[in-house]
């Protein structure tokens, strides 16, 4: 009696002869450079260092960010940190915050990009996408 998963005899000689030809190449250790460990790179910031030449602060609401929640943040080639929230775009400068006026759409921002252009462009939840250039709303 024959179970219905066997292979037929010519089935049985294919899948012994790619066993045979795949099975030492998979056991094999390989020097691709595909399978290369990558080099070890060093942080820019070390998180755990008690360094005193960078310093860590946690933004929300009630330190200066207009809001406690970010959905995407993006920076520019000027040089600001734009964030994306539910409450509308703002703007880092690197001292103070800016939330941009939402009465031309930009509210509930939940996506930014910076293109090769260094234009800002901003998903909205409601108006759908919108563009900034050096600032200016496009």
């Amino acid at each position: 009696m024959t179970s219905q998963f066997a292979f037929p005899r010519t089935g049985r000689r294919l899948l012994s002869l790619l066993l045979a030809l795949l099975l030492p190449a998979l056991l094999l250790p390989t020097q691709s450079p595909a399978f290369a460990e990558a080099p070890q790179t060093v942080p820019a910031v070390d998180p755990v260092s008690q360094s005193d030449s960078f310093t860590a602060v946690l933004y929300n609401n009630t330190n200066g960010l207009p809001t406690s929640e970010a959905n995407d943040i993006a920076q520019t080639g000027e040089g600001f940190i734009w964030i994306g929230s539910y409450s509308g775009l703002i703007r880092y400068d690197g001292k103070s915050f800016e939330r941009m006026d939402s009465t031309n759409g930009l509210a509930s921002v939940v996506r930014l990009y910076v293109d090769q252009k260094d234009r800002l462009w901003i998903g909205t939840n409601d108006n759908g996408v919108a563009m900034m250039d050096r600032g200016e709303l496009l």
